[in-house]
């Protein structure tokens, strides 16, 4: 009881913000997700970048809450851990999802003491799974946020158990079907990855790139995002051109076949990477050219591993230094183009940005990496701050709504030594045989896969007070709110008609139990 008393009154401190306007509508939303992105990461890019913990772009934002990203998947092996029933859509307990008396009311350091082995200790689930991590896969958690309905690791906007016309309703889709809103997905990995997929498509599996080899709906999910869901903006990694051969994947990210296809519909600007030039000017001159013509964008980069390379820190004492590949676009270059391509629909636009590389760096326990990434999504989202604080156009803090957050935690990353990571440091890292080690003991990973520990929220401009209202749902009393809320709160920001309880009969389906 002491610690739940002491971790609100230290929330309380920190997270004091001043009152939320409740003018105009929201018309434009811009939604952030730094990938495998936990709070500790936050605290280490900004001491790198500013010598401070809380110095990043949104640290300042009026809203700030905390969300649990547990999956199906994840309630099940804890369900088993607790003799417990499996997970039904008619009867669940979010507690067994994630319990905040043995996780935390906030993640670490905000509040210390949760159990380390609740995060880290592995469960059994289903037979056919063994022993795996507990935590949710960027497919359910990006489902989760686009669709505001739990579903199992691997799907994307499906329901669980790959049912037949399983697909899920994404707020892309209402917003577009409902408001006319123009819609776009960027990313820093393949455009037809988890995270973004989620959003623009469904199937069964994240892993069916680009070919049809899915059952229900005959289309792999490159195919189904360009030719069928079509947005207005696609910008991602996955350049079947530079990517490796695949060693443990059936199929690469994506083929000259159906780029051709996309190519000759004459309904695309493509920006293509190319040796030798500025992506940076590549999108550029291509998103004016699709505001000129009214044509989409789509944006085709990366390297040899499918995704753009990690910025590069350096050891550089109170002047952070970060290398960057100008032949790959950073973050901030992918929103701006973005922008400017969907601000042209007077109906308004959804953006969503994600910065998938950070969960890559962290699956690697890569520092440097993590610093890189992290500082590639900071400065993307002071671009698209200072996108809505332009003076002359229609689009400004009372008609738009800007979120941060991730999607789940990645590798438990512990900061150890705050005085040798001023501004501009780095610990000592040194690679052997693949793996990363840090002599130093500033930093100290204990996983290299995903943790269902609490996630930060952040949020900017109109109608943020809707995340206030979706509080108190399934953890009363606390901060906390579930991935699947901020769906809710996103339709209910936009005045979208929705009922995801009815959606595809959904409260006639149950799991069957193990």
């Amino acid at each position: 009881m002491f610690i739940r008393i002491l971790s609100v009154f230290l929330f309380l401190i920190f997270c004091a913000k001043p009152a939320f306007s409740q003018q105009g509508k929201v018309k434009n939303i811009i939604f952030f997700i730094g990938d495998g992105m936990h709070f500790q990461h936050e605290m280490a890019a900004s001491r790198y970048l500013t010598g401070t913990n809380y110095s990043l772009a949104w640290h300042s934002f009026p809203y700030m809450a905390f969300v649990s990203t547990w999956d199906i998947d994840t309630y099940n092996k804890y369900a088993l851990d607790a003799d417990k029933k499996a997970f039904s859509y008619k009867k669940f307990f979010p507690v067994l999802g994630y319990n905040p008396d043995r996780g935390g009311l906030m993640p670490y350091p905000l509040q210390q003491g949760a159990e380390r082995e609740y995060f880290l200790n592995n469960l059994k689930g289903p037979e056919e799974d063994g022993y795996s991590a507990t935590a949710t896969d960027s497919a359910a958690a990006a489902t989760a946020f686009a669709t505001g309905i739990k579903t199992s690791s691997g799907n994307l906007s499906w329901l669980p158990g790959d049912r037949e016309r399983g697909q899920l309703k994404t707020v892309m889709e209402l917003a577009r079907a409902q408001k006319d809103m123009a819609i776009g997905v960027v990313t820093t990995v393949p455009f037809n990855h988890a995270t973004p997929a989620a959003f623009v498509a469904h199937n069964v599996s994240r892993e069916n790139y680009y070919t049809g080899i899915d059952g229900y709906t005959g289309m792999g999910i490159a195919e189904e995002i360009l030719t069928v869901t079509k947005p207005e903006v696609v910008i991602g990694a996955g350049h079947y051109k530079y990517t490796n051969k695949p060693l443990f994947r059936e199929q690469n990210y994506f083929n000259k076949k159906l780029f051709k296809k996309v190519l000759l519909s004459g309904e695309y600007v493509i920006a293509e990477k190319k040796d030798g030039v500025k992506a940076a000017d590549t999108l550029k001159n291509s998103a004016q050219i699709a505001v000129n013509k009214n044509l989409k964008l789509f944006g085709l980069f990366g390297g040899k591993r499918g995704c753009i390379e990690y910025p590069d820190p350096r050891q550089s004492p109170d002047k952070p230094k970060i290398i960057k590949d100008n032949a790959e676009p950073s973050l901030s270059d992918m929103v701006i183009a973005a922008l400017k391509v969907l601000s042209t629909d007077e109906d308004g636009f959804f953006l969503m940005a994600e910065q998938g590389t950070i969960d890559w760096a962290n699956h690697e326990n890569d520092y440097k990496g993590m610093i890189g990434t992290m500082d590639d999504l900071n400065s993307a989202v002071h671009a698209a701050v200072n996108f809505v604080d332009r003076p002359g156009d229609d689009i400004d803090w009372s008609n738009t709504l800007l979120i941060v957050t991730s999607d789940h935690s990645n590798s438990y990353m512990r900061i150890r030594g705050s005085e040798d990571l001023a501004k501009g440091c780095l610990p000592m890292q040194l690679k052997l045989f693949g793996q990363n080690f840090y002599p130093g003991d500033e930093v100290k990973y204990s996983t290299k896969k995903h943790t269902n520990e609490l996630v930060t929220l952040y949020v900017k401009g109109n109608k943020a007070e809707v995340f206030e209202d979706v509080e108190n749902t399934w953890y009363p009393g606390t901060k906390i709110i579930d991935n699947t809320h901020i769906f809710d709160a996103l339709v209910k920001a936009l005045g979208i008609e929705h009922d995801k309880t009815l959606h595809l009969e959904m409260e006639n389906y149950e799991l069957p139990g193990f």
